[in-house]
């Protein structure tokens, strides 16, 4: 046992010397975790990066992010009104004047790879009311199975968080009724999902709706459809007929049997899309007002074969009405707008 100098007490170098290495220790062994935990951190930031290049992110953060996009691009802060064009109603942007134009990929929106299918968006005012169009939509035929609903139905939630409270649907569909003859728009009054896709799994986000379990049976707006009807009968045109959609995944076409099977459950029209981005933009609280154009009969109901050529060439055959329809539609929606701005 040694003493300090000038005191009386006690000094084991051994037990300093112990006491001194454990200190090291343990500091050499914190500098070591923090590094660690540095490189992970900077590992998994590189991994998120390539796999946010890879598989973006459907959620609402990015749904935000476009949304935000579209208001800087447009230089217009919120859109009122959204308009999705499906299948054949590529002639409607044709008669459009003085839009601002930009594509899907520019504001972050996935693009559609099928014909008759544009991937621009456009913004238009009417009657001074801010509308936006998106000229064309994903399928979920457009990817493996089973597909990742949230792609192809943020487009519609984008429109929502854009500022959209009135969305009207537009696609192509093939008959189901034998009442309906090829050129006919029908205004959907309902729906059948018969994709095998569910529309709404996993978590819950709030911010795409409120409620965990969804109610499907106002998705289509009545008070929407009633204002389109008179709306139509005003205009001198003879009335549209209302009919229940059901959509299948695609991308084949339908067979006599399975038209016969969808006519017992109640549908007058078939097609491939709508149905999941409708009821996604209701479940945020938008009204959504849809349209079918008939471009084909239903298989089995005459002897005609079907091809998607045959759908782009009716569009373009009956394309004079289809182009008075939507801007009936439109009109409606932004009139039915300003009335609700005006009332207290």
């Amino acid at each position: 046992m040694a003493t300090i100098r000038g005191s009386s007490l006690p000094f084991s170098f051994r037990r300093v010397t112990k006491t001194a290495v454990n200190i090291a220790a343990h500091r050499a062994i914190e500098v070591a975790e923090t590094a660690t935990q540095k490189f992970r951190d900077k590992v998994t930031h590189t991994s998120n990066h390539f796999r946010n290049l890879t598989e973006p992110n459907f959620g609402p953060r990015h749904a935000r992010h476009v949304a935000n996009n579209i208001a800087k691009k447009t230089g217009v802060p919120q859109h009122a009104i959204a308009v999705e064009l499906g299948s054949g109603f590529q002639e409607y942007i044709m008669s459009l004047e003085g839009a601002k134009v930009m594509t899907f990929e520019e504001v972050g929106l996935p693009s559609p790879s099928v014909t008759g299918h544009s991937a621009n968006l456009y913004s238009v005012v009417v009657e001074g009311v801010n509308v936006l169009i998106f000229g064309g939509r994903r399928h979920l035929y457009e990817t493996k199975f089973p597909p990742n609903v949230d792609e192809f139905v943020f487009p519609m939630r984008v429109a929502v968080l854009a500022g959209a409270q009135r969305l009207l649907m537009t696609h192509a569909t093939g008959s189901v009724n034998e009442k309906f003859e090829v050129g006919d728009i029908i205004i959907i009054k309902d729906h059948l999902n018969n994709t095998g896709v569910p529309i709404v799994t996993g978590k819950h986000i709030p911010e795409f709706g409120k409620d965990y379990f969804v109610d499907q049976s106002t998705v289509w707006d009545s008070r929407l459809r009633e204002l389109l009807h008179q709306a139509v009968t005003e205009s001198g045109k003879a009335d549209l007929a209302e009919g229940v959609v059901a959509i299948e995944l695609g991308r084949v076409y339908e067979t006599p049997a399975q038209i016969r099977a969808l006519r017992a459950q109640g549908a007058d029209q078939v097609g491939m899309s709508v149905v999941h981005s409708a009821v996604s933009a209701h479940r945020m609280g938008a009204q959504v007002l849809g349209l079918s154009l008939i471009t084909n009969k239903g298989a089995g109901i005459d002897a005609n074969s079907i091809s998607h050529d045959d759908v782009v060439a009716a569009a373009v055959q009956y394309k004079e009405h289809l182009i008075s329809i939507i801007n009936l539609a439109i009109r409606m929606l932004v009139q039915d707008y300003n009335q609700q701005q005006m009332t207290p």
